[in-house]
């Protein structure tokens, strides 16, 4: 079986770099398994420059698109034309190299091109955002509304996606219950995948040292691709609310590339919070950061912050914070928020309850005792061969 595996969007924002790195790395690493297909990367040109691993195995192989079309890619001034014309591009190498299966490891984007074409080939992916887990989030008749039409819109689109006859697997990470609903509602098409937690190479450094942090305060992480939905502004209200004898022993570490269009309203308010809180501790690292120098950060702070907006689905930071037995902040919301409470990752609450986020980073600068959580059964039950044999169906043999 030929399968042709999809990603012309990759960026050094996040870490779906790391993700392709790691996928290429583990099928690499298979001695055996990979006798009946031949797998094939399909990427964005500059993925080249980065990628820095390449194929050692006769059954996998990586290709580029060309910078004509790249550039004609970066030509797209709307997400949606874009996202078509890569679907266009990833029929045309489908076609070319005559596979059987399209794997698409972001599918949410590609909804509507994929309902309006029939293929050849078998349709299959990661899909990030199903509509399953939105929920209301606050009080109020408009508030209400607003999250009941986001879930109608991205059901809709779910509906129409659904008529492509060649769907195959559509894999949602770490949720049972959404796969199970979704089978039912819209047919037998959806998978469960666990999210791999992958294990990386320390940078040896300290950060206590590298950020000028004193060895008493309590670090708080927030990390990644620094956008509107790390909640960045509700966060630094919680920590404005904070009595300043407990703010003396903390620190707030932001780590990551942020968004260009976010960059004001995030230096805005820290601003603002460096002000009305002198005693706290505030330190911003605006870059793409590497996965070995994630792990060391995660290593070494104290408890990461994830009380992200609007979010209902999984993260992978939930999965390193575990690995290293560090209690999360949540969101009480969606998947996150089941899983966290599930396995006794952390705490939960609402990302949009500022008293109640003060509370609990009061409680754990009190208690630091309560940031240490048992994350092994949540990383051992998250392998990334297990996720492998998931996504490419390893262990099925296949015509």
């Amino acid at each position: 079986m030929k399968q042709l595996v999809c990603d012309l969007g990759v960026q050094l924002r996040g870490h779906n770099l790391g993700f392709i790195q790691n996928i290429i790395r583990l099928l690499n690493e298979r001695g055996d398994g990979l006798e009946d297909r031949e797998i094939t990367f399909l990427f964005n040109t500059p993925v080249h420059e980065y990628l820095g691993v390449q194929p050692n195995h006769d059954k996998i192989n990586v290709l580029y698109i060309t910078d004509q079309e790249n550039e004609e890619l970066e030509k797209c001034t709307k997400l949606t034309d874009r996202r078509a014309a890569e679907w266009l591009l990833i029929k045309k190498y489908a076609g070319q190299q005559a596979v059987e299966e399209v794997i698409i490891l972001e599918l949410d984007q590609y909804q509507l091109s994929i309902g309006a074409s029939t293929t050849p080939f078998k349709v299959s992916g990661i899909y990030f955002r199903p509509h399953y887990r939105i929920e209301t989030i606050g009080s109020g008749l408009g508030n209400r509304f607003k999250y009941w039409l986001w879930r109608q819109k991205k059901l809709a689109l779910e509906y129409y996606m659904c008529r492509n006859k060649s769907l195959h697997n559509i894999f949602i990470l770490n949720d049972s219950r959404a796969v199970n609903a979704m089978n039912r509602k819209l047919g037998d098409v959806f998978r469960y995948l666990s999210d791999p937690i992958y294990d990386y190479e320390p940078v040896p450094t300290q950060i206590r040292q590298t950020y000028q942090i004193g060895k008493d305060r309590f670090i708080f992480l927030i990390f990644g691709a620094i956008d509107e939905r790390k909640n960045i502004e509700v966060i630094a209200e919680a920590f404005k609310a904070l009595d300043p004898a407990i703010a003396s022993k903390a620190a707030l570490l932001i780590v990551g590339k942020v968004k260009s269009d976010y960059e004001m309203s995030l230096s805005a308010s820290i601003n603002q919070l460096k002000v009305s809180q002198p005693s706290l501790q505030v330190i911003t690292d605006n870059r793409f950061i590497g996965d070995g120098e994630m792990e060391t950060l995660f290593s070494q702070c104290d408890v990461p912050i994830l009380l992200y907006r609007d979010f209902f689905v999984s993260s992978g930071l939930l999965g390193i914070a575990a690995k290293h037995n560090k209690a999360v902040l949540a969101s009480t919301y969606g998947v996150l928020g089941e899983l966290t409470k599930t396995y006794k990752l952390g705490l939960c609450l609402s990302p949009k309850d500022i008293s109640g986020i003060a509370a609990c980073v009061s409680r754990l600068v009190n208690h630091t005792e309560s940031a240490r959580v048992d994350g092994s059964p949540f990383y051992l039950s998250h392998s990334p061969n297990d996720f492998l044999n998931q996504l490419f169906r390893l262990n099925v043999k296949v015509a």
